[in-house]
C-alpha cells in the first residue's frame, strides 16, 4: 500500500481535530443548561413534561424551558424559583401555594399575567423588567412594598382577601399613579395600608374598584387614604367614582392633603422644625411613639420609636411625608429635606 506524505497525513490530521473541536463546541452549546436548585420546582417541571431528561439533578435543559408561555407550578412546596428567568418567552404564571421568600421576575420580559396566592413568606416582588404585565393577583404575603411604577400596562389589580386578614400584605403605601391603563382594582382586607395613589390621569377607565376592609367591628379601611384624580367627585358621587365600592376615609387629589385621624387641636399643637431641614428635625405637641419618613412614592427610607428627634442627614433632597404616630392619633405632614 502507498504511504500518503507526512506532511499530507498531517494536514489531514488536523482537519479531523478541527472538526472535531467545532463539533464538540456545537453540542456544549446545543446542550446549554439551566440551574434549578430547589427540587420541589424541578420535580414539578418534570411532572409537567419540561424537563425532558426526567431527573431531578439540579438543572434542566434551557432549550426545554425557553419556549415556555405558560406556567403553573402552584401547590409544590417550592421556595426558590431560582431558574425561572431562563423562561423568557413565559406570558402566564401562577405559583401559588408555595413557600417562596423571594421573587425575582425581571428576566421574564414578555409576563402578562402573574398569580400568587397563599404565598404567606414572600417578602419581595421584583416586577420592575415586567412592561408587558396586564394581570397581578397577590394574596396573603409578608409583603410591605410593591413597586409597580413600571408596569403601565397593568389592567387588573387584586391584593389582599377577604379572611385571615392577619396574613394578609403588610403594605402601607400603595402607589399606583403610573398605572394609566387599569380598569379593575380590588383591595380588600389590609390592615396596615394607609394611602392608596389612584391619581393616574385615567380614572374615567377605572370603573371596577372595590376597596374594602374591616377587622371584626372596627372599619379598618376608615382610615385609608385614597388619592384620586378629581377628589371633588369623587366626594359627590359622580361618574366614574359612583360605581366604586371604596370605604374610606378621604379623598383627596394629592398625597400631601391626606391626614389620617388629625383633630383641630393635634394640628394647632403640633410643631416640626426646622423645616426644611438638613440634619435634625424636632416634633413637639404629640408624644410620638414611632416616627415613618416616606418617599412622596410610598418608600418608606426611616422610622425612629419614642423619640422626637428625627436625624435625616443621610436622606436625598426632596420632599418627604413624616407619619407621626401619637398616643391616640396618627398625623402625617410634609417635610423638605436639603
Amino acid at each position: 500500500m502507498k504511504k500518503l506524505p507526512v506532511k499530507l497525513s498531517y494536514n489531514i490530521f488536523s482537519r479531523l481535530l478541527s472538526l472535531l473541536f467545532f463539533i464538540t463546541i456545537g453540542v456544549q452549546t446545543n446542550a446549554q443548561t439551566t440551574t434549578i436548585p430547589d427540587s420541589n420546582f424541578e420535580q414539578a417541571l418534570i411532572d409537567l413534561g419540561i424537563d425532558s431528561d426526567g431527573v431531578v439533578n439540579g438543572e434542566v435543559l434551557t432549550s426545554d424551558i425557553e419556549n415556555v408561555t405558560t406556567l403553573d407550578v402552584s401547590g409544590n412546596q417550592i421556595g426558590d424559583l431560582t431558574g425561572i428567568e431562563d423562561f423568557s418567552s413565559l406570558e402566564t404564571l401562577d405559583v401559588s401555594y408555595n413557600f417562596i421568600g423571594s421573587l425575582d421576575l425581571t428576566g421574564n420580559a414578555v409576563l402578562k399575567h402573574l398569580t400568587i396566592e397563599q404565598n404567606y413568606e414572600l417578602s419581595n416582588l421584583n416586577l420592575s423588567n415586567n412592561l408587558q404585565l396586564e394581570y397581578l393577583f397577590c394574596q396573603f404575603s409578608s409583603l410591605t412594598e410593591l413597586d409597580l411604577s413600571s408596569n403601565g400596562l397593568l389592567k387588573e389589580l387584586i391584593l389582599g382577601e377577604g379572611h385571615e386578614i392577619n396574613s394578609n400584605h403588610q403594605l402601607e403605601f400603595l402607589d399606583l399613579s403610573n398605572n394609566t391603563a387599569l380598569e379593575k382594582v380590588w383591595i380588600t382586607e389590609i390592615p396596615t395600608l394607609n394611602y392608596i395613589n389612584l391619581n393616574n390621569g385615567n380614572n374615567e377607565i377605572l370603573t371596577d374598584v372595590y376597596i374594602y376592609c374591616i377587622i371584626e367591628e372596627f372599619d379598618c379601611s376608615d382610615h385609608w387614604c385614597l388619592i384620586v384624580d378629581d377628589a371633588e367627585a369623587a366626594n359627590t358621587s359622580q361618574e366614574p367614582y359612583s360605581d366604586w365600592i371604596a370605604d374610606v376615609g378621604q379623598f383627596t387629589n394629592t398625597l400631601e392633603e391626606c391626614s389620617l385621624s388629625l383633630s383641630n387641636n393635634e394640628v394647632s399643637t403640633l410643631s416640626i422644625y426646622p423645616n426644611p431641614a438638613k440634619t435634625t428635625v424636632t416634633i413637639e405637641g404629640v408624644n410620638a411613639t414611632l416616627v415613618e419618613v416616606f418617599s412622596l412614592s410610598g418608600k418608606k427610607v426611616l422610622e425612629t420609636y419614642n423619640t422626637n428627634t428625627l436625624n435625616v442627614s443621610n436622606l436625598p433632597t426632596e420632599m418627604y411625608l413624616l407619619k407621626i404616630h401619637g398616643n391616640n392619633s396618627i398625623i402625617t405632614q410634609k417635610l423638605l429635606v436639603f
